[in-house]
């Protein structure tokens, strides 16, 4: 096994991992101190990656390695990293990256720093009522939706219900 495949297979038990903790802390089986815990620990592995100048395209390891990679930085609250590998996506080919991991950053981003969205990304949850946080310019939100290949946000709210 080279290199490559180590990796690709260690970011795939991240997904793993990642997808767990979600369905563990829904249930009430896992503590909001945990879910830092087992994001802290799978964002190590993405900035070590990042360090040795890997960023695992999907088209070079897998979806699945892909997609850990860009939950695990989702996930966190490292503004910088988040702006990074945002970077990178924005400049990939659509090959080699899902271009709407782009929004779900930029969105994620700018309610950090206190903006609102751009994207219409992000939202809460309580109960059955899902409230999206402020969105700039919500006129043009299916025109900057549409650039990324994104569905409307009609049609994306529809899908949070069902989270």
């Amino acid at each position: 096994m080279n290199d490559l495949e180590i990796v690709k297979m260690r970011l795939e038990q991240i997904f793993d991992s990642d997808q767990k903790a979600i369905k563990d802390f829904k249930a009430g089986t896992l503590t909001l101190d945990g879910w830092k815990k087992i994001n802290e620990d799978n964002l190590k592995c993405v900035r070590d990656l990042l360090c040795q100048g890997i960023f695992p395209f999907r088209d070079t390891f897998s979806e699945k390695a892909y997609n850990a990679f860009f939950l695990a930085v989702q996930h966190s609250e490292n503004i910088d990293l988040m702006k990074q590998v945002a970077d990178y996506i924005f400049k990939a080919d659509v090959v080699q990256v899902n271009k709407t991991h782009y929004a779900y950053l930029i969105d994620r981003i700018r309610i950090f720093e206190g903006k609102p969205q751009l994207y219409g990304t992000q939202f809460k949850k309580e109960g059955n009522v899902v409230t999206f946080l402020d969105i700039e310019d919500p006129t043009n939100i299916d025109i900057r939706r549409a650039e990324l290949g994104m569905e409307s946000f009609e049609e994306y709210k529809k899908k949070t219900e069902s989270y």
